[in-house]
């Protein structure tokens, strides 16, 4: 692994999933510090917080590295901009969608040609399930992850948090969204959106995936097409 300039094509039938431990990105500090505009190396010198100072150098270091890639542009220059909500996007590349997650020490991209979102959780958190549950999920999304958390209720509580999550990233609304989107907690469950503003209209045009994770860690991921083949890649090809 070089991280040096490569080509990569979106297929259309497909979506790409980049899961990677930042344990592997240690040796390659300096590189993806020469992958940083001007304002997110000052940005960078802010942080006060080592592991969170390391996790914004590996995280967009990593992301501009992909996104020139995907686009065939330097990767100082790739133009990120973000959404009202914080959703970052490339304003040149047409018909070019991505979505980025980090949790305890893993970083997940997703990339493809049509809307995206990504949530990925690191299972071992100390949480409260009931009062978050309480907070953040309709009666309906209770009743559903009681339904299907017999073997674990704290990975079910997170397959459903992370469908949301994911969702919510895909639409732009983020934490807006909260209280007016509801997911199905079912495993495996490729139309997880139940409903969306009190009706179901929309759930035919959005498909949900249950992650293949390292173990501990939950994730998910939504399209917003005909259902697609996710495609996992490793650095280790370029």
């Amino acid at each position: 692994m070089k991280l040096s300039p490569c080509k990569l094509a979106l297929d259309k039938d497909c979506a790409d999933l980049w899961v990677i431990n930042t344990h592997e990105l240690v040796p390659y500090q300096g590189r993806l510090h020469s992958f940083l505009d001007g304002e997110e190396r000052q940005k960078l010198q802010r942080f006060t917080n080592l592991e969170a100072k390391a996790t914004f150098l590996y995280s967009r270091g990593l992301l501009r590295f992909l996104t020139s890639c995907y686009t065939g542009s330097e990767p100082q220059k790739v133009r990120i901009s973000t959404g009202n909500h914080g959703k970052p996007y490339i304003e040149e590349a047409e018909n070019f969608f991505f979505n980025l997650s980090h949790s305890g020490g893993l970083l997940a991209y997703l990339f493809a040609g049509y809307p995206v979102g990504l949530d990925i959780e690191d299972s071992r958190r100390k949480i409260e399930l009931e009062p978050i549950m309480k907070r953040f999920f309709s009666l309906t999304e209770i009743e559903s992850w009681k339904k299907f958390s017999a073997a674990n209720e704290k990975l079910s509580f997170f397959r459903g948090w992370t469908r949301k999550e994911a969702f919510l990233k895909a639409t732009g609304e983020g934490i807006s969204g909260l209280s007016h989107s509801t997911v199905s907690f079912e495993p495996n469950q490729r139309k997880a959106l139940t409903s969306r503003f009190g009706k179901n209209d929309e759930n035919e045009f959005w498909f949900f995936y249950d992650l293949q994770m390292p173990e501990f860690f939950v994730g998910s991921a939504v399209i917003k097409h005909k259902e697609l083949a996710l495609r996992q890649r490793s650095l280790l090809e370029i």
